[in-house]
């Protein structure tokens, strides 16, 4: 880690610390610090501009109710994106909008390893993969967008979810399994067309 990078965590704590004692000041810092983080989530699950506002603002009312309850030796960007999933998941609930997500591409999968993982090649989000990953349930698109947009393992997003290893690991599967379902369906009607992507 670099020195800039320590000091800027060393500010945040601070902060996070002053924010347990009621401090607005040290609220508006953090919500300085992480609402782009935050917000580029939501935009990669919630397509509707008006609803990722509304989630954007119960993220941080609960930021503020449930800050004495965060753990100061855990990571605070993993806690606040475990709030963010829980608000768009309570917001889902309400049925007012499905998730869109996924900023990279996920890869085809070799039809003997299903367990295999794909690195992530092509850099911006096309609409054939909006449509792919669409198609998945909630719970499938939160472990696929925490695990290849945001780099979390299994054992982090089990931590983040709140649920146990075993079903994030099951939910992951699933979800690989489908979209290679998908794709080999999709390279069928396009006549073969090859995606640009590459394995491990």
């Amino acid at each position: 880690m670099s020195d800039r990078s320590k000091e800027k965590d060393y500010e945040l704590y601070k902060h996070i610390q002053k924010m347990r004692d009621g401090s607005i000041e040290s609220f508006d810092f953090i919500y300085n610090e992480t609402s782009s983080d935050v917000y580029r989530l939501i935009s990669m699950i919630v397509h509707n501009h008006m609803d990722r506002e509304d989630i954007m603002n119960e993220v941080y009312v609960q930021l503020w109710s449930s800050i004495n309850k965060y753990n100061l030796d855990k990571s605070f960007r993993a806690w606040l994106h475990g709030i963010t999933i829980h608000q768009i998941s309570n917001f889902k609930r309400k049925n007012w909008r499905v998730f869109r997500i996924f900023k990279k591409q996920c890869s085809m999968l070799s039809k003997d390893d299903i367990s295999y993982e794909p690195d992530i090649v092509h850099p911006e989000l096309e609409s054939e993969t909006m449509e792919l990953i669409n198609s998945l349930s909630d719970k499938l698109k939160a472990v696929i967008v925490l695990r290849y947009y945001y780099d979390y393992s299994l054992q982090e997003i089990a931590d983040i979810l709140e649920v146990p290893l075993g079903t994030v690991k099951s939910r992951h599967h699933s979800a690989l399994k489908q979209l290679k379902r998908r794709i080999d369906l999709i390279k069928k009607m396009d006549g073969g067309k090859e995606w640009i992507l590459k394995g491990n």
